[in-house]
């Protein structure tokens, strides 16, 4: 779907408001668990937004606990030691995960060492995305982009891009489009 105005009245489990990366696997994790999703942007998925034009860094480690803990050693010294453990151990994790599933499931073409293991810290933003969106489309989730430009309004003026617009009108937007759902932002 490329145009919500042309819609009628949607009922869906989940609406994800936002088709960056934490949009798209929010939809993809969804749909994943067997619940209908209808992912809704400001800009056409996977094309919009800063990931979509540039590169983006990773903070991947591998999988070994010595060099867990020297990762987040230096990142606690970075942050003045005010960053918890346990977030940064979830996100090492998180970061693990998806980027195997990204170059496994997704065939991202992650470069490789002089030892020929994939090299998982950065990314190239416009194939990331690309891919997103075409893992999005094969799992069945609705895609609504871009949304309806009075969604995307304030009074006064234009809303600033980005999700956190989004997510000021997400209610508005899940009325307005008539749907009835628990809505994710991203």
């Amino acid at each position: 779907m490329t145009n919500a105005e042309a819609i009628g009245p949607l009922s869906t489990d989940v609406l994800v408001i936002g088709g960056g990366p934490a949009g798209t696997w929010a939809a993809i994790k969804a749909a994943q668990a067997g619940v209908d999703v209808v992912l809704a942007d400001k800009g056409y998925t996977g094309a919009s937004g800063a990931t979509a034009s540039v590169g983006t860094g990773i903070w991947y480690v591998d999988d070994v606990p010595e060099q867990r803990e020297a990762a987040m050693a230096s990142r606690e010294a970075l942050g003045g030691h005010l960053a918890e453990r346990e977030w940064m151990a979830r996100v090492l994790d998180e970061t693990h995960a998806r980027m195997h599933e990204l170059g496994e499931v997704q065939r991202y073409p992650f470069p490789v060492d002089v030892n020929g293991q994939p090299i998982r810290n950065d990314l190239q933003g416009p194939e990331y995305m690309r891919r997103q969106r075409t893992r999005v489309q094969r799992l069945g989730v609705r895609i609504l982009d871009p949304t309806p430009t009075p969604l995307r309004r304030r009074r006064g003026g234009p809303m600033p891009g980005c999700g956190r617009a989004m997510h000021a009108l997400s209610i508005t937007f899940v009325r307005a489009l008539g749907l009835r759902s628990p809505v994710v932002t991203a």
